[in-house]
């Protein structure tokens, strides 16, 4: 692999030899032949229900510290609408076994976003049942 540098004394220019792909919606880096990656590429995007259950964590995390007054200044703060964030914290009350079980990748299958969401009872052998865990 060949790595350019020109300095025209204002400008550095660094040139890499690679190309972009697409792949799932994601741009990936080719690299030419013999050159190592530097870092391990992901096999796959994050799960959605992952992502929201994280944010869920971390949002409750930050009112009940006391990082934010309210699910409205958390909103705000966070750029999105005040029922998104009320329906996302809602998965910080699933069972340890539902986020055993979305971390799993492949345990909740089938199992959207919207569906997880929707109506979540908060009695955890309820949520087990619903998800058939």
């Amino acid at each position: 692999m060949k790595v350019a540098v020109e300095d025209d004394g204002a400008v550095v220019a660094i040139h890499i030899p690679m190309t972009f792909r697409r792949r799932s919606g994601r741009k990936e880096i080719i690299l030419p032949d013999g050159a190592e990656p530097v870092a391990e590429a992901q096999d796959r995007a994050p799960d959605p229900v992952v992502v929201a259950i994280a944010r869920a964590f971390t949002w409750q995390e930050a009112l009940d510290a006391g990082k934010v007054d309210s699910v409205e200044a958390l909103a705000k703060r966070l750029g999105v609408d005040g029922s998104y964030v009320r329906r996302i914290l809602q998965l910080a009350c699933l069972s340890p076994a539902v986020v055993e079980a979305a971390l799993d990748h492949g345990a909740l299958d089938g199992v959207s976003l919207a569906a997880l969401s929707r109506d979540l009872p908060l009695d955890w052998q309820s949520q087990a049942d619903r998800f058939g865990l």
